[in-house]
Parts: structure tokens; sequence; C-alpha cells
């Protein structure tokens, strides 16, 4: 007989254990095939539709033509597809005509009615078909995206006035909440075509409000220049007006009820915001965070955009189904709070879904949560209390993940379970504290507790401060949780200075924890260096999203080669200033953008071979990811190489020991050599404050 840690339950096996049931007992982590998925949504890919906005210059339409061109042709022939355009008015592209493209037009000022969706999936016209069958068709339909005839001119200018009426990109017509409306139509309709005429009649009701439970899902690429001006979801663009917050209010209802239509569909939604123009990413996240989706700013409409387009689309096959997951946990242990894109299922909680679950799971009853994301890059975060004296000497913690595997369309359950030892010892709590792990959750907390703040205004601040509190290690959170592991840490830093014979200063156990606090006080999602709200924005809302591979959103990721020494290697050193030596080449990872810098001695001709390999390693970094980085090639004194200065931490006024820990070449160099690095890295005017003096600072307030 044996009893179960989580519910305490007795069981007994008759007549001896087999192999199977020792190795499923004994195991940490246990994989069981629960059957086939059904046919329908393992044998057809879902629908994959672009929606492009028309209201943008002719170039910019141009290079969307382009780089769906370019997509298109990367896409599997069992893969369906449909386009659609989205300006003054909504356009779906017929994926049978061949000849000449040919679209059946909607309003873009008001949602689509029961019977225009019906019009439009029972008529002629095929909305969504397969590539093996409709390839020369999606071609044809790129090729005659245009801009709208408005877009840039106001109603009434002749052409000699056309200059003085050009409309900014920002003010122009642009009904793309309505193209996602339709585009989830068509979706959803596909499958509905395959029914008999009185299937079709009695689901007719909610074809494009995704209520229909069998859907196979699908993908939503809608690819935008500006804000949305038209039609429902639209921002007012008059702030003086005496509803103007009323209908702000309404517009970001109606934009989060079409992310979770799009969830209960089971389709994602993937925002792609392309040129220089701000779309309000705070106003568009909660469509693609409900349903799953991400959102990518691309600076350029040429190559970035295709290489986004490219990532998303392989996204498209883990994506097809959520991953339900079970997550119990020992007494004394309680589940406090779930952050990342999840949402209740079954039972556990009440949530709204994105960024935080709060839950009062325990005591042997299983947290049930659902994961809207089911990528390599995706993860949740799961924060524990104590809800009584520890007393054993180890607490268990096992997680259960339903999933259907893509390449096989087996239904497979993963039973993982870990068994942790309990230490009353600080200094022991401290060290095996894993630094990764633990700045990646203060992380999320933090942004959590700056996205509740009523006040937008003093939402940057507060997350800055918020994490200025986490640096120190010792500030009260508000949350049970953190409050112990605060007084823990109090205790560990007391223990181990003293220890140490240095009282009052940080244990080295916590500095790399302290480390990436620092890194993400001054990164993008802390509002460090003051970027734009949208970049804010979208950090934030990655970082909520995101797993442990994707950690370089909090600390960047650093490798460093110097040609002609003994080792041409790519080494991992810190991401400081340090490793900008002039005979050097750098590879940097910091989640939005991945660059490759070389220094101004480094010869392209004499010196090929080892700038390739950077770039081979950096394209391996990024392939893959989705939202996808800018990968640039930089050279030292160049324009662009301000990508690397902003996100090394200035680090030529620490002391020598703290120097030779984060780049250990340095310890290589010559006296002349190293001052020379000195004064070059002293020349780059800033005012931040290098790792050493933000810490001090801190621990003087300790």
């Amino acid at each position: 007989r044996w009893v179960c840690v989580f519910c305490g339950s007795e069981n007994a096996v008759e007549g001896g254990a087999s192999t199977q049931t020792d190795a499923a007992a004994l195991g940490n982590v246990v994989d069981f095939v629960r059957g086939q998925a059904a046919a329908d949504s393992s044998a057809r890919l879902p629908a994959t539709v672009f929606v492009v906005d028309t209201s943008a210059d002719p170039e910019d339409v141009a290079n969307m033509r382009a780089a769906i061109t370019e997509a298109i042709g990367a896409m599997p022939d069992d893969a369906r597809i449909g386009i659609v355009s989205a300006g003054a008015s909504v356009r779906v592209y017929d994926m049978a005509a061949t000849v000449m493209a040919s679209a059946d037009v909607l309003s873009g000022r008001t949602s689509p009615s029961r019977e225009a969706m019906r019009a439009l999936l029972i008529g002629a016209a095929v909305p969504v078909a397969p590539l093996r069958e409709c390839r020369e068709a999606a071609l044809t339909a790129t090729a005659a995206l245009r801009c709208d005839s408005s877009a840039g001119v106001r109603a009434g200018a002749d052409k000699a006035a056309r200059g003085r009426a050009f409309i900014p990109t920002s003010e122009r017509d642009r009904c793309v909440v309505t193209g996602v409306e339709v585009a989830l139509g068509i979706i959803d309709g596909t499958d509905v075509a395959q029914m008999r005429p009185q299937q079709i009649r009695a689901n007719s009701s909610g074809l494009y409000q995704g209520s229909k439970p069998t859907s196979s899902g699908g993908h939503v690429v809608l690819i935008t220049t500006g804000p949305v001006t038209l039609g429902p979801g639209a921002l007012p663009r008059d702030a003086s007006h005496p509803l103007f917050l009323s209908e702000c209010r309404a517009a970001a209802r109606h934009v989060a009820a079409l992310g979770d239509a799009a969830a209960r569909q089971g389709a994602v939604i993937d925002v792609i915001a392309a040129g220089g123009t701000p779309i309000d990413v705070q106003h568009c996240l909660p469509m693609t965070e409900r349903s799953g989706g991400a959102m990518q700013l691309v600076e350029e409409l040429a190559a970035p955009l295709a290489s986004t387009l490219r990532a998303g689309l392989l996204r498209t096959r883990a994506t097809r189904s959520h991953v339900k997951c079970e997550i119990r946990v020992s007494r004394p242990l309680v589940v406090s709070r779930i952050m990342g894109a999840v949402y209740a299922s079954k039972s556990g909680g009440d949530g709204d879904g994105d960024g935080e679950l709060a839950t009062g799971g325990g005591k042997g009853e299983a947290v049930h949560v659902a994961l809207r994301v089911a990528d390599s890059s995706a993860g949740i975060g799961v924060l524990y209390r104590l809800d009584e004296d520890v007393t054993s000497d180890y607490v268990f913690v096992q997680c259960v993940a339903q999933y259907v595997e893509v390449s096989t369309g087996d239904i497979r359950t993963r039973v993982v379970t870990r068994r942790l030892r309990t230490t009353a010892s600080a200094s022991m709590v401290a060290k095996g504290l894993n630094a990764e792990v633990a700045g990646l959750l203060a992380a999320k907390r933090a942004l959590l507790t700056a996205d509740s703040s009523s006040d937008a205004n003093e939402t940057s601040t507060y997350a800055g401060a918020s994490v200025g509190a986490r640096a120190k290690v010792f500030t009260a959170s508000g949350d049970v949780a953190c409050d112990e592991l605060a007084d823990r840490l109090v205790a560990a830093a007391g223990e181990m200075g003293a220890a140490c014979g240095a009282p009052g200063t940080l244990p080295p156990a916590l500095v790399p924890l302290a480390m990436r606090f620092y890194h993400f006080a001054r990164g993008t999602a802390a509002a460090g260096g003051a970027p734009h709200p949208d970049e804010v924005a979208l950090a934030r809302s990655r970082l909520r999203t995101s797993g442990l591979d994707t950690s370089c959103y909090i600390m960047p990721r650093c490798w460093m080669v110097v040609p002609g020494a003994e080792t041409e290697e790519l080494v991992d050193v810190l991401p400081t200033n340090l490793v900008l030596m002039s005979n050097a080449c750098v590879v940097l990872d910091a989640g939005s953008h991945t660059v490759v810098w070389v220094g101004a001695s480094v010869s392209p001709d004499e010196n090929a071979g080892v700038i390739d390999r950077c770039n081979a390693f950096a394209t391996k970094l990024v392939t893959g990811r989705f939202p996808a980085p800018t990968l640039l090639t930089v050279r030292e004194h160049s324009s662009a190489s301000r990508q690397v200065l902003a996100r090394v931490a200035p680090a030529h006024h620490d002391p020598a020991p703290m120097q030779d820990n984060a780049c250990a070449y340095v310890r290589t160099m010559l006296p002349g050599q190293r001052a020379e690095l000195m004064r070059k890295l002293a020349t780059i005017p800033t005012d931040e404050l290098g790792f050493s003096d933000w810490l001090q600072e801190l621990m003087e307030e300790v």
C-alpha cells in the first residue's frame, strides 16, 4: 500500500506491480497515449487568411504584396488560404478566379450581417481553398492588391490640390477589425460549407461570431500600417468630444470580444504592424492575447515583413489545439497565482484569461488551466504559498499536460512530477535559487502589478519602482508567497554576509538574480530609456506569455569571438560594453533584436569566415521564433550600432574583478590594451549607472 502525496488516498496493487507500472511510478516524466484525435482536426490544416491594410501608400502595399507572395510560395499544398483586404471597405477575394482577380465587397463601417456572410459563403465565389487548387488564383489576388483610391487624399481634392490635401496615415479610413471579423467568418464557414443545406441554415447565425464549437480552427494574419479608424473597434479621432472616453471603452470591449470569439472558434489572430505610424498596441493587444496570437512591430515593409510572415505561418501547426494542464501540489503548498496566456478550464479559479489567473487550488485539489498558445516560446508562471508550517523533508509538485501530437495525431498526456527538498537554512535557500527562473517570475509579477495600476500614465513608473523593489530582494511585494520569500532572502543575506565577514553586502549567491533585475529595469518592458508606448506595451505582452527559452527579453544574451585568437569560437559572456572591442565580433540576442556587431579592426575580407559563422549562429538563434526578431549586421561606429550600445550595460567604471567576471577576454589583455579599451568606452556618452554602482545604491537603502 502507498499513500498519494497529493490527495492522501491509499492505493493497493493486487498481484504485484508490473515493470511498466514501476517505471511509471518511479519516473519524473511519463507520457501516455490516449488514442487518436478526430479525423477532421488531424487530416486538415487550419485555414490561413491574410487581412491586408490597403490604406497604406502605394510603395508600402507593393512591399506587402511581395511579402505575401513569398509566404504563399513557402506554404505546403495542403494548406488552405484566403485573402481579405481592408481599407475604406472589406474585399474578400475569390480563390477560384485565375484569369482575373474577383472580390466580394462588404461595408467596413459595421460588422458583417448574417445575411451578408451567408451570401458570401453559399455564393459562387470560393473565399478559402487548398493551395493545390488555388495557388494561381491566390497569386493573382495578391497581385491585384492596390491601395484605396482615396488613401492619402482628402475627398474632393483635384490633381492640383492633392499635395495640400494629403491625409496622414494615422487618419485614413482603416476598417481592419471588420476585416478580421469577416476572416473569422469565412474560416468558420469553410467547414459549414461541407454540410447539407439544412445544416448550413441551422448554423448560419454563428458564422462570423465563432460560436460553432466543431470548427477546426484557423489562423488570421493581419498586416496593418496604422490604427483602427473605421467601423467597429475604431478609436474616435476627436479627443475633445464629450463621449470620447465612452467610445474608447466601447471600442476596447469590441476588440476584446473579438479575441474571445476567435478563441471559442479555435482560431489564432496574429497582428503585424509595419511602417512608422503608431497603431496603439494597447488597444489591439486583447485581440491577439485572448486568441493565443502575437503581435510584431516591423520597421520596414521589405525583408523583415517576409521573415515575420514565414515564422508566423510555421507557428500555425503548433497552435492547432490548446494544451490543457492540471497542476497539483502536496501539503502545505497552495497555488496562489498563475501567470501567462492561460484561462480557467473546468475548475480551479476565475480569471480573465490573460496575464494573471488567481486561484485557490491546494490540499489535493488540482488547478485546471488551458494554454492559449502551444509553441515552444510560450510559458506559464506558477507562484505557490505555504498554507501552514512545513513538517516534512520534501514537497511535491505535479503538472499533467494534455495535447495533440501534430505529426501523428496522437492525444498525449504528459505527467511531470518533481520532489523538492525542504530546509530551514536561509543560506541553503539562497544557494539553491535559480536566478534565471526567479528573475523571470519576479519580472512577470512586477509587470502584472504595474498593469493593474489604474493610472495609465503612472504604469511605466510603477513598473520601474516595482522592479527596483525586487532588485533590493528584501522589499515586500504584497503577495503572501513573495513576502515570505523576501523574508527568507533577508535572513539569507544576513547569515551569508556575516559568514563572509561582509555584513550589509549582497551575498554572492544572489548577485545573478540582482543582475537580471538590473537589466530588466533598464529594458523596454520597464520603460527604460523612454521608449515609445507601443514598444513598451508590446514588450510587456511578450514577457507575460514568454517561457524560459525567451528570457532574453529580461537580460540579453551575448557571445563574442576575437579573430586571430587561439580559439575562434563564440564564447558566452555577460552583456556589457566590455565586449565592444575593435578587434572582436559580438552576437547580441535582446529578444526583439538579434544583432551581429563587427569591430572596426575586423577586416571583412580577411575575417569573412568568422563573420559568416557569427551570422549563421544569429540566424540559428532566431529561426522558428515568433514574433521573429529583427536580424541585423552592423559595423562599429555606424548609426545602426546603437542597437547594441543601448542594450549592453556600461561596465567600464566597475571594479576590475567584476570586469574580469563579465568578460574573460579582458583578463588576457595587456595593461596598455585594457587602458585603451577603457578610454574608448569612456568617450561614449551615457548617464546610466553601471551594475556595481546601481547595486551599491540599492544596498545603501537596505
